[in-house]
Formats: structure tokens, C-alpha cells, sequence
């Protein structure tokens, strides 16, 4: 690949007139990733390099307008399955099932099978491959290289992560720069003390949101932390008032219609319910009144949860359709599936459905 090239010595220099010209171009995206014109003319690089991942880009560029064809959604989701390892490089051993935006790295987790002493982690760590995610996960593996990852000086456009245990929890406090977060998911069973921790720390001007993950059901050998012991930590923490809302990863159907009970109970700005990576409801509240939002990327799923959020009446309920990684297709009828479910479950002044980007 063009950009597997831009190394020197094994490591990225931080002068880009020091490397080809497509790794400096890349450097570039890195450092202002919302920038469409450096994209394409980090594409047009790739393409006179003959780099197969300029057709990535290019897709990935017209995807976000929405001006890709059922059938060119489907070849682009080929491209990246058969291109994303070449293009990862070393940063593959740390970035599980990719996603990516724009021909760059938007969403990953570390692997579970990753091994802590593996001789490519300094390399993979501090791969600039990794510059441009947006949400990084890890399940409580490996807590040392997770924290040096997200903690990391290049990963400048991080918002969502994960604190899967409290040494991850300290690697961040001990960070000694801002970061960028917005949202960090406790996986370990926070105390209130944490929590305040969490507050007061200096270097996290960006964080608005809180998430927990839930245990599933009853069953404690699934980790996370019980819906009822969440609930009770936010009542009795008077510092949920600093955050615009919280979050509930592996939503148990039938604790939903509860949290949003529990929106109203503790005067919380919005709650958020997910299930799996791209399945999502929201219930914030506005001054114009309740509005239900998220993205669907399983319809029948949404059709089971939607049913429970307990909500009589939302002014507004909009939800984004995902399509499907593997195929890079919608489900059929995904629209009517979800406007059958809401519209036999809320009643609401307006009902917006539309196809969310990849």
C-alpha cells in the first residue's frame, strides 16, 4: 500500500514534508479529519500511486452524501472487507472489527484474542492508522495497552470509550494533556466516589455523557453492572447534573420502559438505550417536548424494545436506518417495520425515517 511506504525507520515523523507524498497527505486528513478537501486530495494521491484504497475513499466520499446506488453500496462493502488489513497495516493487532468513514478508521475494539506481550505492540500502539477513530472499545483484555491507546497525543478525535476497569479508569486521570472524550462507558461497578472522580478531572473539558454496561438479566457471568445498582448510584449522586445524559450499553428488554421512568424520576436531560454496536434509542427531553431518536440497524430488533419505552406521547420521534456490514444493504421493509412499531406504540405529532450514511 502507498501509505505503508510513508514509514521511516518504523515510526511517522512529525514534518510531513519528511515522507511521500500520500503518507503526508494522510497526516494531513488526520490532523483535520471533517476536512473533505484534504480527503480528496489524499485520494487523488492514492489514485496515482494505484492504490486500491482510493476507490475506498472514493466510495466512502460519496457515501456521505448519499450518492451511492444499492449496488455500489454493496461493492464498497467488498472493497473494505477485502482491502482494510493492507490498509490497517501493524494498527490491525488493535482495531477489531473496523468500520470506517470517509476511507479512514471511525470505529473499532481492541480484540479479545490481542496478547499484551505481543512484539508489534509498540508499533500497532502508536500507528497513525488510528488517529482518525471516533469510538474505541475494549471489554476489560489487555487494560494497560487499551489506556496507553486511547491516552495516546494522536488520538485527537476520540469521543467514545470505554473504562473496563479502574486501571484504565487511572491511566486517564494520569493523563497529563486534555482529552478529547465525550463519552466514557464504565464497565466496572463505579462508586460514587469514582464518580466524582470522573467529574473533577481537569484534563476532560469535553465530557457530557456517562454510560454503564448493564449486566444481562440476572445472568452475573455476562459482566457489566445490574440495572437496579445503576439506577440507585445516579439517585444518590448529586453530580449527575454536570452531564447532558447517560447511556445503557446491552439494553435487557425488559428494563427500557424503567429507564425511562427513570428519566423523569432523577430530572435527567436524556437517556440513551443501546443494543449491540447499531442499534439505538434515545429519549431527550427539549422545551418543546420529548423527542425519541436513534439509529436502527436491525428493525425487528427495534420492533421488540420500541413497544417498551413507555412513552404516551413524543412531539417527535426520528430514526436513521444503518445497513447492514456485511451486505451494505437495508433489511427489507426496514422503513414500514419501524413506522408499524412506532406508530402502534407513540403517539407523536411527527414521525421522521430516513437512511443514515455508513
Amino acid at each position: 500500500m502507498g501509505i505503508e511506504r510513508g514509514y521511516l525507520g518504523g515510526a511517522w515523523g512529525a514534518d510531513a514534508s519528511a515522507l511521500n507524498g500520500i503518507a503526508a497527505a494522510y497526516l494531513a486528513v488526520t490532523r483535520n479529519p471533517d476536512d473533505r478537501g484534504l480527503r480528496e486530495a489524499w485520494r487523488d494521491r492514492l489514485y496515482e500511486d494505484g492504490d486500491a484504497w482510493a476507490e475506498v475513499v472514493d466510495f466512502g466520499l460519496r457515501d456521505s452524501k448519499g450518492a451511492l446506488t444499492e449496488k455500489e453500496q454493496e461493492t464498497y462493502v467488498l472493497h473494505v472487507r477485502a482491502l482494510r488489513d493492507a490498509f490497517l497495516g501493524p494498527a490491525a493487532a488493535v482495531a477489531g472489527t473496523p468500520l470506517f468513514s470517509g476511507g479512514t478508521l471511525d470505529v473499532a475494539e481492541l480484540p479479545n484474542r490481542f496478547v499484551e506481550n505481543d512484539p508489534s505492540l509498540e508499533v500497532a500502539i502508536d500507528d497513525p492508522r488510528l488517529w482518525t477513530l471516533r469510538r474505541y472499545h475494549a471489554e476489560g483484555h489487555a487494560p494497560e495497552v487499551y489506556g496507553r491507546i486511547v491516552c495516546a497525543p494522536g488520538m485527537r478525535r476520540l469521543e467514545e470509550i470505554s473504562a473496563p476497569t479502574r486501571e484504565v479508569f487511572d491511566s486517564i486521570a494520569r493523563a497529563g494533556r486534555d482529552l478529547p472524550f465525550r463519552e466514557i462507558e464504565m464497565m466496572f461497578e463505579p462508586s460514587s466516589e469514582d464518580l466524582d472522580r470522573l467529574g473533577e478531572l481537569p484534563n476532560l473539558p469535553r465530557l457530557e455523557r456517562i454510560g454503564f454496561t448493564l449486566q444481562s438479566g440476572d445472568d452475573k457471568r455476562s459482566g457489566g453492572i445490574p440495572i437496579d445498582v445503576v439506577v440507585r448510584l445516579l439517585s444518590r449522586w448529586p453530580g449527575r447534573s454536570r452531564y447532558r445524559g447517560f447511556c445503557f450499553r446491552n439494553a435487557h428488554a425488559r428494563d427500557v420502559g424503567s429507564w425511562w421512568d427513570t428519566l423523569e424520576t432523577l430530572d435527567l436531560p436524556s437517556i440513551t438505550a443501546r443494543w449491540g454496536r447499531d442499534d439505538e434509542l434515545t429519549v431527550r427531553r427539549t422545551p418543546d417536548g420529548v423527542v425519541l431518536e436513534g439509529f436502527v440497524a436491525s428493525p425487528r430488533v427495534i420492533e421488540r424494545q420500541i413497544p417498551r419505552v413507555g412513552l404516551k406521547h413524543a412531539r417527535l420521534v426520528d430514526l436513521q436506518l444503518r445497513r447492514d456490514r456485511t451486505t451494505g444493504t437495508l433489511a427489507p421493509n426496514a422503513a414500514d417495520l419501524v413506522r408499524s412499531a412506532v406508530l402502534a406504540s407513540v403517539e407523536t405529532e411527527y414521525l421522521v425515517i430516513g437512511d443514515a450514511p455508513r
